[in-house]
């Protein structure tokens, strides 16, 4: 078993995540670049630069691209999209990159990607239509990134230690304070925010003074029923494991991996919606490998690649050539549908929330009990 096998394994067991993975190289403080692939040197030399999440640096999403240059692109990666951003902003020079739905414009507002051609990209129109249709695919009139995957954010539970929410469906579980200090929360302001957004009733997105308020005083009422905050999915599901905390926000990844064990636990699809972030693809303004970076994209929605993503990271494709590719016991395995089209539809996609910076301050300030 090479390395890669070694983390994908480690991945699916629920041993390691991606993000926790890209934290731990995060902390070295280095942007770590590799080939992934043993093929000729003076081919790779000319190959462009995809950066990613650490533990996405495979060929395997790739196939297309490795059956027509024989490699390949190179490959970089990243610890979190703050990390990825001030890098690229700092002089780092990729190719590709993979912002996320929360944070697309961030990166096109720092001048960092350029326009897309769709018409160079062959599985475009296999993308869902309600993918294609979401804020910031297109950009002042032009397309600067392409959906790929995506993924839910909700409440995990272990129903055998909560059984009056072995069926019901709400974020309001993690403000019962009968379960006072076995709770956690995701330490990330598009879910921990979002959650108490929903929690209280307001449109996260796009929050008036007051609602902000509101959401600060739910933030505020929640703080002292968790355990702890954590962006580590792996500390999530460990605690659950043991019976530390009864309920979780979690992404459905660690839903997959705690069911794979067998242990009971129910993901949630909450009454006041359940939160999805959608990942894609963008070129990286004043790339000198433009043609080859539209072929990078397209490799990557190729309906091969996408089965792979889905089956080996648990995350749901972007393309209808992606699910169709998957077999019924690996949808059964996900608890995804056959057609995500309406679990897509009542999911509230994570997207800049207005004033983004003041509630990322407000969030850190609740955390820190001020």
């Amino acid at each position: 078993m090479n390395n890669n096998d070694r983390m994908l394994d480690a991945i699916r067991t629920g041993r390691l995540n991606r993000r926790q993975f890209g934290h731990l190289l995060a902390g070295l403080g280095v942007v770590v670049t590799s080939t992934a692939y043993g093929g000729p040197a003076a081919a790779d030399e000319e190959q462009p630069t995809f950066f990613t999440w650490a533990t996405m640096d495979v060929p395997d999403f790739f196939p297309t691209y490795v059956a027509k240059h024989g490699v390949p692109p190179k490959f970089a990666v990243f610890g979190d999209q703050d990390e990825a951003i001030l890098k690229v902003r700092g002089g780092f020079k990729p190719d590709v990159v993979y912002p996320q739905s929360y944070t697309i414009r961030r990166w096109h507002e720092a001048g960092l990607v350029e326009p897309i051609d769709t018409s160079k990209l062959s599985n475009w129109d296999d993308i869902f239509p309600s993918l294609r249709g979401l804020d910031g695919v297109q950009i002042d009139g032009e397309t600067v990134w392409v959906p790929t995957d995506w993924g839910l954010s909700s409440v995990l539970v272990r129903t055998d230690l909560a059984p009056d929410y072995a069926k019901a469906d709400t974020w309001d579980i993690l403000w019962d304070k009968k379960y006072s200090g076995r709770l956690a929360a995701l330490d990330s302001m598009a879910d921990a925010v979002g959650a108490a957004a929903l929690h209280a009733g307001v449109n996260a997105y796009n929050m008036s003074e007051d609602d902000v308020a509101k959401v600060r005083a739910a933030l505020v009422e929640q703080r002292p029923l968790l355990r702890f905050y954590s962006n580590d999915p792996t500390t999530l599901q460990q605690a659950l494991t043991s019976g530390e905390i009864v309920a979780a926000n979690t992404w459905n990844d660690s839903y997959v991996s705690m069911k794979a064990q067998g242990l009971p636990v129910r993901y949630m699809r909450p009454k006041q919606g359940i939160m999805a972030w959608v990942g894609g693809l963008s070129i990286v303004k004043g790339t000198p490998h433009k043609e080859l970076a539209h072929e990078v994209i397209d490799a990557y929605l190729d309906r091969k690649a996408r089965a792979f993503g889905m089956s080996q990271y648990g995350y749901g494709s972007a393309t209808a050539g992606g699910f169709a590719a998957v077999d019924d016991a690996t949808l059964q395995r996900l608890d995804l549908p056959r057609d995500p089209a309406d679990l897509l539809a009542k999911s509230i996609v994570q997207v800049p929330m207005k004033n983004q910076n003041a509630i990322q301050q407000m969030f850190e300030q609740v955390k820190q009990g001020m």
